[in-house]
């Protein structure tokens, strides 16, 4: 799980460091930074991080066309993963195999059901695998695991409303990110899929502080 971690820590200072390449008089030294920091994704053969790239690069385009600033950034960012990806396509072309079986459908459907259980409170923090492991009729994936949707398994654990409430700001981050302008929004695309797909922002120490990182840095981007 770790080097999912510095995954995330990766892609989240990539972001961070982009923004103030866009923003500086002298751009190369924070463009150059950014492309090092994100170069060791490209050997964390994870779907989360394939999208969280994708997505960083996407929310770069629009003003890649209009600004040769952009353009450098954006190729910073493609740089940076996609070599090491390229080096490493054998692992990649494995992991994107294996996807294509996933057991993410199973384990969003015993989630659900444990929602159903305790719809109003949840099971309690850290209360998701055991109350799981108590209903054997929902056994059918390969192994236990929590579901891989953060407000899911805020859900789960605390109750509908808190996951509600968890959905709602991660979406209006994303409003804000957006309205903010191609920088807040790199930031906010390179780290919120791991909310979306996977569930590390939650059930780990290090992605509660990464997470805390990532807001701060938000806050901070969004600033003039």
């Amino acid at each position: 799980f770790l080097e999912f971690v510095l995954a995330g820590l990766a892609l989240v200072s990539a972001g961070v460091l982009l923004g103030e390449g866009v923003r500086r008089a002298r751009p190369a030294p924070w463009l150059l930074s950014a492309s090092l920091a994100i170069a060791p994704v490209g050997f964390v053969y994870g779907r989360t991080v394939s999208i969280s790239v994708a997505l960083a690069c996407a929310s770069l385009l629009r003003q890649a066309l209009r600004s040769s600033r952009y353009r450098w950034a954006l190729a910073a960012l493609l740089v940076g993963a996609g070599v090491p990806m390229l080096v490493a396509s054998e692992g990649w072309a494995g992991s994107l195999a294996r996807g294509l079986s996933s057991d993410r459908g199973a384990i969003l459907t015993q989630a659900l059901a444990i929602v159903a259980d305790e719809p109003l409170f949840g099971v309690g923090p850290g209360g998701y695998l055991p109350a799981l492991r108590e209903r054997p009729e929902l056994h059918v994936t390969r192994e236990l695991q929590h579901v891989h949707n953060v407000p899911v398994m805020l859900a789960a654990e605390a109750g509908i409303p808190a996951g509600v409430a968890g959905g709602a700001l991660f979406l209006l981050l994303g409003w804000r990110a957006f309205r903010a302008g191609a920088p807040v929004l790199t930031l906010y695309l390179a780290y919120a899929p791991w909310f979306v797909v996977d569930v590390l922002p939650y059930v780990t120490p290090q992605g509660s502080v990464l997470t805390a990182l990532w807001l701060a840095f938000l806050r901070h981007a969004e600033r003039p």
